[in-house]
């Protein structure tokens, strides 16, 4: 095998991987932007857990102000099934900005309230 056969033989086989490279390509780039909606989703949900956990921290905040309770220091917080409230300022006299955090995952959603 010399001369022209074996050149053709080389030239089909470059030819050859540099398509399958090719269409390896197009996989991997056809598959990235589904796989980046995914995650843009789940975040959304994430943030809306977020949102709703800060918002139940708020809620706690209104009625213990309202009935008296003892507050919660700053630091302290409250689990829930979809996320964690996070008390993050409480005013030692009842009065005043309350700050409430909202965790779930990677997402973080502050509430403030201002009672007086």
């Amino acid at each position: 095998m010399r001369g022209p056969f074996r050149q053709r033989r080389a030239a089909v086989l470059v030819a050859m991987v540099l398509v399958l490279a090719l269409l390896h390509l197009l996989v991997v780039g056809s598959l990235a932007p589904g796989r980046s909606e995914s995650e843009l989703a789940a975040l959304r949900v994430e943030t809306i857990r977020a949102f709703y956990a800060a918002e139940a921290g708020a809620l706690v905040v209104i009625r213990r102000t309202i009935d008296g309770g003892d507050p919660i220091a700053p630091g302290g917080s409250l689990d829930l099934a979809g996320g964690r409230a996070v008390f993050v300022a409480w005013p030692a006299d009842g009065i005043g900005e309350f700050s409430v955090e909202g965790r779930s995952g990677r997402a973080v959603r502050r509430l403030s309230l201002t009672i007086e």
